[in-house]
C-alpha cells in the first residue's frame, strides 16, 4: 500500500512538473535595462524613454517601472500617449511621439525593467521602445549611443517577437522570467517532496 500510494505520488509529480516544462516557452515581453553611470555619478541629467509605432502600428504599451540607481531631481514631464503609474510611468503608441523626460541624479548602476504588451504579433509593422540619456539642460545626450543618441532598443515586430539592441558599452539587457509557470514547476518539486517524506515516516 505504501509502495503504491508512493508511487502515485511521484507520478503526479513528476506530471506536474513535466507540464510545466513541456509547454512552450513564450517570448518575453519583459526586459530589464542597466547602464553604468558612474562617469556621470555626481551629476544630474534626464532620462528620456519613448515609445513610437508606425502608422498602421496595432495599439502596445510599454511599462516601465523598478528604476533605481539615482534619484528624481524633479517631476516627469510626459509627452503623448503617457500617464503615470503607482510604480512608473506607462507609455502607449496611439500618439505621433510618446515620451516620458525624468530629471535624474545620477548613481553608479540605473536600472529599469521595460514590459511591452499588446497585439503587435499579427501586424504588418511595428513599434520602437528607445531609450537615451541627456545632460542637464537637455543639449548633449550622454554615454554614446547611435546618431540619435539611443543607448537602447526593443522592437516590436511582427509574429510576436521583441529584438532588444544595445547601442553602448555601457549597457545590459535581461529578459524579466514570466511568473506564470512557476508556481506550477514549485508544485510538481513540492507534491514530489511530500511523497518523499511520507514514505519515509511509514517506513519508520
Amino acid at each position: 500500500m505504501t509502495t503504491l500510494f508512493l508511487k502515485r505520488g511521484l507520478a503526479l509529480a513528476g506530471l506536474v512538473a513535466g507540464l510545466a516544462a513541456a509547454l512552450p516557452a513564450q517570448a518575453a515581453t519583459a526586459f530589464r535595462f542597466s547602464f553604468d553611470t558612474s562617469s556621470l555619478a555626481g551629476s544630474s541629467g534626464n532620462l528620456d524613454f519613448s515609445f513610437i509605432g508606425l502608422a498602421d502600428a496595432p495599439a502596445a504599451t510599454a511599462a516601465i517601472g523598478a528604476l533605481s540607481g539615482g534619484s528624481s531631481a524633479g517631476s516627469a514631464l510626459l509627452d503623448g500617449d503617457a500617464s503615470a503609474t503607482a510604480g512608473g510611468w506607462l507609455l502607449g503608441n496611439g500618439g505621433g511621439f510618446n515620451a516620458v523626460w525624468q530629471p535624474w541624479s545620477f548613481g553608479q548602476t540605473l536600472s529599469f525593467v521595460v514590459s511591452l504588451d499588446g497585439d503587435y504579433g499579427a501586424a504588418a509593422s511595428g513599434t520602437t521602445f528607445a531609450f537615451r540619456l541627456w545632460n542637464a539642460d537637455g543639449s548633449q545626450t550622454l554615454l554614446g549611443g547611435d546618431n540619435f543618441g539611443d543607448l537602447a532598443h526593443a522592437d516590436l515586430l511582427p509574429g510576436g517577437a521583441v529584438v532588444t539592441t544595445l547601442l553602448t558599452a555601457a549597457g545590459g539587457v535581461s529578459p524579466v522570467p514570466e511568473p506564470d509557470m512557476a508556481p506550477l514547476a514549485g508544485l510538481g518539486l513540492a507534491l514530489t517532496g511530500w511523497a518523499v517524506r511520507r514514505q519515509r515516516r511509514m517506513a519508520a
